[in-house]
């Protein structure tokens, strides 16, 4: 687990947010174990990034890559089959093609496991960050530029680019990395993970719900 400074130690009560965080874990267990051999090819080009960064692994970095552009070709397979314009039409659509391909990225694994959360009466919120450069605000061009995630408990009004305001209590719910955990703590697993050189780049978050949560949760409750 990444360490975090001190003061954002003092800041976060961890006894407060575990039942949250054992929420989250649940959610990721259950979607898990739906889908135990699930493939990647984010996950793929990550492990890319992170090999890069090593000797001697030219050979299986192109490996790698191979690799990644095959489950990349499947998963835009899947992509051309989409035409729910509703979240349950959107879930029942993806499972299938999901099973017969076995991949899926980032987005699919959160929305997912957003629609589960929703149908137990909880809310979460689909962020996505974006890795941009400090010096022009442009987006870094590599292979993976962003990642979807949910946040659940974020406090009323906290603005979604600011995720040092998102509150003590709120968790990021990752079903991609497979972690549940205090969301200050996550952002800084996040600058590890991906290899963000905060010297020159930095982490832009936005909301990214793809269907309307509240009027969903509304719906059905």
């Amino acid at each position: 687990m990444i360490k975090i400074n001190q003061q954002q130690n003092n800041q976060i009560s961890f006894r407060g947010i575990k039942p949250t965080i054992r929420i989250g874990e649940q959610a990721i267990r259950e979607f898990r174990m739906k889908f135990p051999a699930l493939k990647s090819s984010t996950t793929t080009i990550t492990r890319i990034l992170q090999a890069e960064a090593l000797s001697n692994t030219a050979s299986l970095v192109s490996k790698m890559q191979r690799l990644a552009w095959r489950q990349h070709g499947d998963w835009c397979h899947i992509q051309q089959f989409l035409t729910a314009n509703s979240f349950d039409g959107y879930i029942k659509t993806i499972l299938p093609l999901i099973k017969e391909y076995n991949v899926a990225n980032c987005g699919e694994m959160t929305l997912i496991t957003q629609h589960k959360l929703l149908n137990q009466g909880i809310k979460t919120n689909v962020i996505r960050f974006i890795i941009k450069n400090k010096k022009d605000r442009s987006s870094i061009q590599r292979l993976s530029n962003d990642h979807w995630f949910l946040v659940l408990n974020m406090a009323k009004d906290a603005p979604y680019n600011e995720p040092q305001k998102w509150g003590n209590k709120s968790v990021i719910i990752d079903p991609w990395i497979k972690k549940s955990s205090a969301a200050r703590e996550m952002v800084e697993y996040y600058k590890h993970f991906f290899r963000i050189d905060e010297s020159k780049e930095y982490l832009c978050f936005e909301k990214y719900d793809t269907f309307d949560v509240d009027g969903y949760l509304n719906h059905r409750y």
